[in-house]
């Protein structure tokens, strides 16, 4: 199995195992614990059980719950924790509307009752708590039915669970603050608001794999099959990966490009106008500029692609609709997001090689089409305020696919929207900023006649700002970007240090397991 093969096993590995650790929990050694569990919080039962009546919505888990009657007549009263929905008294009504509050509420019955988080508990250090949920898979059709039913209220900060100001056991809007819709604080984004305003406690998830729902009837609780799911997962998770990430790791090297790390934090992809090695230049132009002390870009190529005419592909695709052309605003992410690519000497954590990935000939003799280059990145993480201020500035403007890598037509070197596409807005065709700035699809397609504009396909991994991420905006005195890869780096090094598998042929146990995790 080739060097990038390998790499790409371990990649598809752990993007369907994402939110999810793999392995052993944190709180228990046993697996069957994290089935009938309650979290160690103030009100929360000791062991789940039955429940004669809980109120209101929370009826549903009576059944077994880890929530008593009373825990639920006084979540109910919004008066639980000393916590204040009704945040913003001086827009629209008031106070947040029926309609929207009655979702914060059934959050509060999970949060308070649900025997079925136990695969996604972690520690704690809060005073009413010493355990927590994180990165629950919440259902898609759940977590949008919320976020619709509240977009037209108000509210102050992104993430209530650690943003708001606290006094006397009451929380009130920061100094500063200013209270917005939720459809602007959180983006427009279902996505972005399930997975923010409590501090990560939900992963939005497509409704077509395992995922929690807030809302069921009493007769019948969904949640139970999907832990017992997860459960299965990450023990299967647990054995793949490790044998994964010593293979690929260990028997081949450091990486799928090199052996040596120091090398990653150098590195200039192997493309068509990319410099061998990154190195200073005198100027460079305009967004560019950041680049210039240690840049893999020449002056003449980030003159080239201000002219937004490299490699053919035309940014104003859509000349019939709206001013016909891209706004100003828009514009200034792609021109910056090409000085990333073309620039950018920090990439080496994330290369792979093109023509492995593609399983087509790496050489341009025995590939002309493999003329644009021979490497590319995946999975970079963006800071997420770079992808959302990308989004918002283009969410107005038009596009007629939304894969750019593989949906338009080329004719004579130049892009054109294919026939029967029509011309809608980014904020219709993408919906949200991760969608738009991942565009995730099979990385094992082949490549079309645009090659370069994979650079979209996968390119970046949406990052919280408070994670290591990658950002596309910064100045020529400090580029936060190389501390990035720095740590990337030193994470793989940890990869590799922590396996004492020796090194081996695949055994026919890692093909078992494999198929175990992937359908299970």
């Amino acid at each position: 199995m080739g060097k990038t093969s390998w790499y790409l096993l371990v990649q598809l590995i752990l993007f369907h195992q994402s939110g999810q650790s793999c392995g052993v929990s944190p709180i228990t050694d046993d697996p069957e614990e994290l089935l009938d569990l309650c979290i160690d919080a103030k009100y929360h039962k000791s062991k789940p059980g039955p429940e004669d009546k809980l109120h209101a919505q929370c009826e549903s888990w009576k059944d077994h719950s880890c929530c008593t009657h009373n825990t639920t007549l006084e979540l109910h009263g919004l008066q639980m924790y000393g916590f204040q929905y009704d945040h913003c008294p001086g827009f629209g009504d008031g106070h947040l509307s029926h309609k929207c509050m009655k979702h914060f509420i059934q959050n509060n019955c999970f949060y308070e009752c649900s025997p079925n988080i136990g695969p996604w508990v972690v520690k704690d250090t809060k005073k009413i708590r010493r355990e927590r949920f994180q990165h629950v898979p919440l259902c898609a059709i759940d977590c949008n039915r919320w976020f619709n039913d509240c977009r037209h209220d108000y509210t102050c900060v992104e993430n209530w669970g650690r943003d708001f100001k606290w006094i006397k056991g009451k929380s009130y809007c920061p100094d500063g603050s200013s209270c917005s819709t939720f459809e602007k604080v959180f983006h427009n984004s279902a996505s972005f608001f399930c997975e923010t305003v409590w501090d990560n406690d939900f992963t939005y998830t497509p409704d077509d794999e395992p995922c929690m729902r807030l809302w069921f009837t009493p007769e019948y609780n969904p949640n139970k099959r999907v832990a017992q799911l997860w459960k299965m997962r990450s023990a299967c998770c647990y054995v793949v990966v490790l044998i994964l990430l010593h293979f690929s790791w260990c028997s081949w090297g450091f990486s799928p490009i090199t052996d040596d790390p120091d090398k990653l934090l150098n590195w200039c992809i192997d493309a068509k106008y990319h410099k061998k090695e990154p190195g200073p230049e005198d100027v460079l132009h305009k967004h560019c500029e950041p680049w210039r002390n240690r840049a893999c870009c020449t002056h003449n190529t980030t003159v080239e692609l201000h002219n937004l005419d490299m490699y053919g592909f035309q940014f104003n695709h859509c000349p019939k609709v709206g001013e016909g052309r891209l706004s100003p605003e828009c514009v200034k992410h792609f021109m910056q997001d090409l000085c990333f690519y073309e620039c950018s000497p920090n990439v080496g954590p994330w290369v792979i090689e093109v023509c492995s990935l593609n399983n087509i000939a790496c050489t341009p003799a025995d590939n002309p089409k493999k003329n644009i280059r021979r490497e590319r990145f995946l999975d970079v993480p963006l800071c997420a305020s770079d992808c959302n201020r990308w989004f918002e500035d283009c969410r107005n403007d038009y596009t007629c696919v939304e894969n750019w890598s593989r949906d338009f037509e080329w004719t004579n070197g130049k892009a054109r929207c294919p026939s029967g596409s029509t011309c809608r807005t980014f904020q219709e065709i993408y919906k949200n900023s991760s969608n738009f700035c991942e565009k995730v699809i099979p990385l094992l397609t082949y490549l079309s006649t645009a090659e370069f504009f994979q650079v979209w396909d996968h390119d970046w991994k949406y990052t919280a700002d408070d994670e290591p991420c990658m950002r596309l905006w910064f100045s020529s005195d400090y580029n936060p970007n190389e501390r990035v890869a720095q740590l990337r780096v030193r994470q793989l090094k940890g990869h590799v240090a922590s396996l004492g598998l020796s090194a081996a042929s695949l055994p026919s146990t890692l093909l078992y397991l494999l198929v175990a995790l992937l359908y299970h």
